[in-house]
């Protein structure tokens, strides 16, 4: 005789360990620490150390349109005991790219003229504003210029004095100091090199400067050319994109002279598209090796230096380059500043202008801040906001682990019940505590090692070439990895036979399976292992902390891998 749906098997749910109110309140808690976490993260200017404003900060971070300070390239300049400098607000442009005629996509945006006490760092405004902005400004016989395509600004005081020339700039370099003359190199639209010098307002033509243009310029990308020079040399900058190539020496030809190889007319096309060029007398750089790097060349201290951003597009820190025996060598100190845009200043006392509005001062192996304020290397900044950003971090952590264990005192019973055996489960308070400590034990020395190859890693290279070895980094990371499991897989035995680690033995705490008994290597080998993924690499805690919260015998997803609970040591 069938049976009838009501004598049919009901199936049972569980009835969660807590109600709804402590849902409730753990979805108000949780959301309360994404915002706090996201508060440290982008919004917080750590104290008077940090080198960036909260609007700065969120600009970084793509949220909105919010205006930010950028250093224009080549616009900082020192004159009369005063670092000037060529500001705009909104975010870097990339150099180099063009969405129509001329350089910087920027150039008929209007930009601001502020000067910085060379010995305190003061900064003042000038008041003085210049639209369209200059390719950069220049120092000739004690006076100050600038230059743009269409007008050529001399300042005086507190005003800058236009000039327009008859002759209109179509793709020019940064000007540059040629004989006492203002002067820059324009490409006109037949991909000539011209080098003009400026002469009682208008532009003459000195000759054609022999540079392995390519013919017609790009619609998307317009030549850089860069001079830098001193009293006995002079070395000449060319880039078209990922490559700088240099030479030594301008070598002007005339320009109805046909017998020069690097004219546009007399370059042999390449046989394959990404076959690389040699012309004769230049030589590539590592200066800059991406689209659109920010980069400056300068002489500084009786020799030539070069700076650059290898990503515009984010605070990077920035890299220096030591012009040696006709090469340029990489030798940027440890602890360099992170920036977006800068300027750099050249003479006898070398000065860098940030975005944040810093003057630095530079002279091959440290960057020290000149601003007034609290006199930090950048060594010390760093060291400053690491303790921030840890300080932040480990504040945000608790709040979450103590707001979740006041919630689960109130709300949830920590009995343990295996056969005729009770426990009482550790809460998360203990087990965040004993997780700092062993994560002390087996991560920090890796971080430390981390960090401390990063920093010397040209001298690590360096020192391994004296010695005669190879891939000594390569060999050290190594070692810096084998560190960090050595370190789990001590922690694992430990665990798996005693059920206890350093942490755990200070907190009073034992991991053991659901049976209550030793879980053994592999499952605590496995419980180590998956603890980076229930808090996401160690950033957010977040997901481990819920899986607590809500499992029956409070497990994260180590615990429910492999079968164990944490409780408090009943010898103890």
């Amino acid at each position: 005789m069938p049976q009838s749906p009501l004598n049919q098997d009901r199936v049972e749910f569980e009835v969660p360990p807590y109600g709804g109110s402590f849902i409730f309140q753990m979805v108000l808690m949780t959301f309360a620490a994404i915002v706090f976490q996201f508060a440290v993260n982008f919004l917080l200017p750590f104290g008077p150390w940090s080198d960036s404003s909260i609007s700065h900060q969120m600009a970084r971070a793509g949220f909105g349109n919010v205006a930010s300070v950028t250093v224009m390239p080549g616009g900082s300049i020192s004159w009369n005991d005063e670092v000037w400098a060529l500001v705009m607000s909104g975010p870097p442009p990339v150099p180099g790219i063009v969405p129509a005629r001329g350089g910087l996509a920027t150039r008929s945006a209007s930009s601001r003229l502020i000067a910085f006490d060379r010995k305190t760092g003061k900064k003042r405004e000038t008041d003085i504003t210049l639209s369209p902005t200059p390719l950069g400004m220049i120092v000739i016989n004690d006076q100050l210029w600038g230059v743009a395509e269409t007008v050529v600004y001399r300042i005086e005081g507190q005003n800058a004095i236009p000039r327009h020339p008859t002759r209109l700039l179509m793709n020019p370099s940064k000007p540059f100091n040629y004989e006492g003359r203002l002067a820059v190199i324009d490409r006109n639209r037949s991909g000539i090199f011209s080098l003009l010098t400026f002469q009682d307002g208008e532009w003459m033509d000195e000759g054609t400067v022999e540079v392995p243009a390519t013919g017609a310029p790009s619609p998307w990308f317009a030549p850089e050319l860069r001079v830098v020079s001193n009293q006995q040399t002079t070395l000449l900058f060319y880039s078209e994109g990922q490559t700088v190539l240099f030479r030594e020496g301008l070598n002007l030809i005339a320009v109805s002279d046909p017998a020069s190889a690097l004219r546009p007319d007399n370059l042999q096309p390449s046989s394959a598209m990404n076959q690389p060029r040699v012309y004769p007398g230049w030589q590539s750089t590592a200066i800059a090796t991406n689209w659109g790097n920010s980069w400056e060349v300068t002489f500084i201290c009786g020799e030539f230096w070069a700076y650059s951003n290898p990503n515009p597009y984010t605070s990077t820190p920035i890299q220096q380059y030591r012009y040696q025996n006709g090469n340029w060598q990489r030798t940027t100190p440890m602890h360099p500043p992170e920036m977006q845009s800068f300027g750099a200043v050249g003479g006898e006392s070398g000065y860098l202008v940030t975005d944040d509005l810093r003057l630095l001062s530079i002279d091959g192996s440290t960057f020290q801040q000149v601003t007034t304020g609290i006199p930090l290397s950048e060594r010390f900044r760093t060291v400053l906001k690491l303790f921030g950003l840890l300080f932040c971090y480990v504040l945000s952590v608790g709040m979450l682990v103590l707001g979740t264990t006041w919630l689960m005192k109130i709300h949830r019973r920590p009995d343990y019940l295996y056969g005729k055996r009770t426990m009482t489960q550790a809460s998360i308070l203990r087990r965040a505590i004993a997780r700092g400590i062993d994560l002390l034990i087996t991560v920090f020395p890796s971080v430390f090692w981390t960090s401390v190859v990063a920093d010397a890693h040209e001298q690590i290279e360096q020192q391994s070439a004296s010695m005669g070895i190879k891939n000594l980094v390569f060999i050290v990371s190594l070692s810096i990895i084998g560190m960090w499991i050595s370190g789990i897989l001590v922690l694992s035995v430990m665990e798996g036979i005693w059920g206890i680690t350093p942490g755990k033995w200070l907190c009073g705490i034992r991991t053991l399976r659901t049976t209550l008994r030793p879980c053994g290597f592999l499952r605590a080998f496995a419980r180590e292992l998956l603890v980076y993924v229930d808090s996401v690499f160690l950033m957010i805690w977040l997901p481990g902390v819920l899986l607590i919260a809500f499992t029956p015998h409070w497990q994260r997803l180590g615990d429910l891998t492999a079968d164990t609970v944490v409780v408090l040591d009943p010898q103890r």
